[in-house]
């Protein structure tokens, strides 16, 4: 069973344990140093209890057991650990801990105690044992320990005798502030709970007590008594056996404090923070760092009585005088008592230079206002500056570090907007003079190209480079349309030079593509193109010229390009053979030949090939040429063998004896043939070679021989009347 009292803390176990009680207490102990103390005398504060954990193997033996940190833990706290258990053994698993005593009754108990100074805790520990057997234990958290001494007295009694009193050892050396905790440990003689009853004038921190039906039970109560020297016995409420551990946790030692407080004076209107640090020598808390936003204060309390104390104020910048401090920057704290350490600042100054540039020989008044501002002072200004012409006012005093605004009034609708160099704000440099420049210029004039195209010309896209002196734009048109430059400086001289595209004629320019931009003026220049003729030509010809049926004929088509301008999508077509070709592009001055293959049929044929092209714009170009083939059809052979063919190079037409030859064969047939007429013989050779009968002829009259005459075509471009149609 377990019971807490409701002054002693809350603890946190379960109400059925078998492992005796752990105890961790957990202190924080501040030892100030102090110079030059005054009288005042220090006192000890007690240790203060924060909360306690609880841990038992309930019914079970085990041989480890694991119980939580208390929550309430923070590092520089003191844990105190209270175990028992049913064996003589020293648990494993507390590195880091010290013992502090530890007793036996006979053999089934044992009683110890354990100190720890808390660090980065972890959540729990586990106690572990060689050999199985019923374990309790209590940590409780002490605060305010001194920790560099923490046990002031300690000690430990044992009694293997049945008994119902437990007792404590006597502890010599107890302070008055120092808190001493009793851990009774007890085991039944006869199996079955027990109650323990606490000592008067003592804080019970916890009991508890197994409950197994088959063992002893073992129990444990805990109690507390700031500055505790006597030696309280508890009465069990059956027959039991007992170990006692008790401890003194030494208390800390403080000594009177007094406050220092910082005051500081900044500029009117200041919303800069001011960082301070504060030095105390023998503090331990020192140093301390501060900030202070513009004109206020910040106590410092706790400070060791008699400390000497040095306020130190970082600086705020370039911008500030050095700061003063009242009565001065060291003080020293007095027992239960302040004293203040005033800090004043204030600002150093520029000032600022206004240069006016006008137009050339200007004598008009310019009036400018500036307007400041700074977060380390407010208001600054405003102030108010005039010049005459092209010339400097200066305004002085100004707080350093002001953004202070230049403006200009109005001089008029003749004017630009004034420039600001380096801008028209600028900063106050402390002990400086800051300058800026405000320049004032005519208004520029406009520059208007109107472009007028062609109607096929409307999609296309215009570029117009303009050159004004060191000035250049570039305007973009489309199709007829406007595009104005303003802005161009007065009396500026132009001159306009159009990029246009492809296809275009050099444009004209009304009334000059060299013009000059008043002030304020708007100057319109019209630009006007006009297209580029086109013009495509073809020459045709065929391979060989002439022959029998069933000759391979070639026919070349040699376009050309003859405008100015790029044709497109060009297609030559033949009257006789259909489509020839494409041609994709064909660029200015371009040829492009085609060819087309055929078979020369049974009678002649004048084929005529036309070419047709269009330029980006849709306008159209085309042109035709025509060549022939000649056929020349072979008869069955007479005596004088076959007839020479048109094709042939040897033909007796080619000078006077050809034609004697011919004659004297004439007159040979005629002769032979008793007709002066030539007839087709009743079977001839079709266009396709085959031999058959001719219903021309007439029947019973055979002829030898038949000639079928060559159309003869005009010289063309130098060659042979007599090399075949072309």
């Amino acid at each position: 069973m377990l019971y807490v009292r409701p002054w002693g803390g809350r603890v946190n176990f379960r109400d059925r344990v078998s492992v005796r009680a752990l105890i961790v207490v957990v202190g924080m102990m501040l030892v100030p140093i102090v110079v030059n103390a005054s009288s005042a005398a220090a006192a000890t504060t007690p240790p203060v209890f924060e909360s306690a954990t609880h841990a038992d193997t309930l019914l079970n033996e085990l041989s480890s057991l694991t119980i939580s940190v208390p929550a309430t833990t923070q590092d520089g706290d003191v844990l105190v650990l209270f175990i028992e258990s049913a064996n003589v053994e020293d648990p494993g698993g507390l590195s880091g801990w010290t013992k502090v005593d530890s007793g036996d009754a006979g053999t089934s108990l044992r009683g110890s105690s354990y100190y720890h100074v808390a660090s980065s805790e972890p959540s729990s520990y586990t106690l572990t044992y060689p050999d199985i057997m019923h374990i309790s234990a209590f940590m409780l958290d002490y605060r305010g320990v001194d920790t560099s001494n923490p046990i002031s007295a300690h000690g430990v009694v044992s009694n293997d005798i049945d008994s119902l009193t437990v007792s404590s050892p006597t502890l010599s050396g107890v302070g008055s502030g120092d808190a001493v905790l009793i851990g009774y440990h007890a085991r039944g003689v006869p199996v079955g709970i027990f109650t323990l009853t606490p000592p008067s004038g003592w804080t019970e921190r916890a009991q508890q007590t197994t409950n197994s039906p088959n063992n002893p039970d073992i129990g444990a109560s805990i109690v507390e008594k700031v500055g505790g020297t006597d030696s309280p016995s508890e009465t069990a409420s059956i027959l039991i056996t007992s170990v006692t551990t008790s401890l003194a946790l030494r208390g800390v030692t403080v000594n009177p404090t007094g406050s220092l407080t910082v005051k500081k004076v900044a500029p009117a209107g200041s919303t800069v923070k001011f960082g301070f640090t504060v030095t105390c020598s023998g503090d331990p808390s020192s140093p301390y760092t501060f900030d202070i936003t513009g004109s206020g204060s910040h106590p410092i309390s706790g400070i060791p009585a008699g400390t000497s104390c040095t306020v130190a104020e970082a600086s705020p910048g370039a911008n500030y005088n050095a700061a003063t401090y009242s009565p001065g920057a060291t003080a020293v704290v007095p027992a239960n008592d302040s004293v203040t350490v005033t800090v004043t600042n204030t600002l150093k100054t520029g000032d600022l230079q206004i240069t006016k540039v006008a137009p050339a020989g200007s004598t008009q008044t310019y009036d400018f206002n500036v307007e400041c501002t700074s977060s380390d002072t407010s208001p600054v200004g405003p102030y108010t500056a005039s010049v005459n012409g092209s010339a400097s006012t200066t305004i002085k005093g100004i707080p350093a570090g002001s953004s202070c605004t230049v403006s200009e009034t109005d001089p008029g609708s003749t004017y630009n907007p004034p420039g600001y160099s380096p801008s028209a704000t600028v900063t106050i440099k402390a002990d400086d003079t800051t300058t800026v420049t405000v320049t004032n210029s005519l208004k520029p004039g406009s520059l208007t190209v109107n472009k007028v195209a062609p109607a096929q010309g409307q999609g296309d896209t215009f570029r117009f480079a303009v050159g004004c002196g060191s000035h250049s734009y570039t305007l973009t048109v489309t199709g007829s349309g406007s595009a104005t430059q303003s802005g161009i400086p007065a009396g500026s001289v132009c001159t306009i030079t159009e990029s246009a595209p492809a296809g275009y004629a050099t444009p004209s320019y009304s009334p000059s593509n060299h013009v000059t931009v008043g002030a304020g003026q708007a100057v319109a220049v019209t630009v006007t193109n006009r297209l580029l003729p086109i013009g495509i030509s073809i020459a045709k010809s065929v391979s060989p010229t002439s022959g029998t049926p069933g000759t391979a004929l070639t026919y070349t088509y040699v376009v050309k390009n003859s405008g100015k301008v790029d044709l497109l999508n060009v297609q030559v077509n033949d009257d006789k053979l259909g489509h020839i070709g494409s041609i994709s592009v064909l660029k200015v001055g371009q040829s492009a030949t085609l060819a087309k293959s055929a078979t020369l049929g049974a009678a002649s044929v004048k084929n005529v090939g036309t070419t047709v092209g269009h330029d980006r714009f849709g306008r159209e170009a085309t042109a035709s040429d025509s060549a022939t083939a000649t056929v020349v059809l072979a008869v069955t052979p007479g005596p004088l063998g076959l007839p020479r063919t048109g094709s042939d190079p040897r033909l007796p037409f080619d000078g006077g004896f050809g034609f004697l030859g011919l004659g004297f064969l004439l007159v040979a047939i005629a002769g032979r043939c008793r007709s002066a007429s030539l007839a087709i013989p009743g079977r001839r050779r079709s266009a396709s070679g085959q031999v058959g009968t001719d219903p021309h002829a007439r029947s019973g009259r055979p002829v030898p021989l038949a000639w079928v005459s060559i159309r003869r075509r005009r010289r063309r471009f130098g060659r042979d009347p007599d090399s075949g149609p072309t």
